[in-house]
């Protein structure tokens, strides 16, 4: 399945899975390891928009529940 991907998201119930399948992916494939995001080489940043003013946020994969609790809490200000 990850022979033509240009952006792999790791993102199963399986610690054990995302890891393997991560060292087994080309290093020039995007990957985002949604649960070691050192394991990957891409994340994503939560993010609140509001007109022209945008704010991202972001823990560099290291607590992407904080991440999101925050763009919660700006969103609802």
């Amino acid at each position: 399945d990850f022979n033509n991907a240009f952006l792999v998201i790791l993102a199963t119930n399986n610690r054990k899975q995302n890891k393997t399948w991560a060292k087994q992916l080309s290093p020039h494939r995007l990957v985002c390891v949604v649960d070691e995001a050192g394991e990957g080489n891409v994340i994503f940043p939560a993010a609140v928009q509001r007109g022209q003013l945008q704010i991202a946020i972001t823990t560099n994969g290291a607590s992407p529940k904080l991440a999101r609790s925050l763009k919660h809490d700006l969103e609802s200000w």
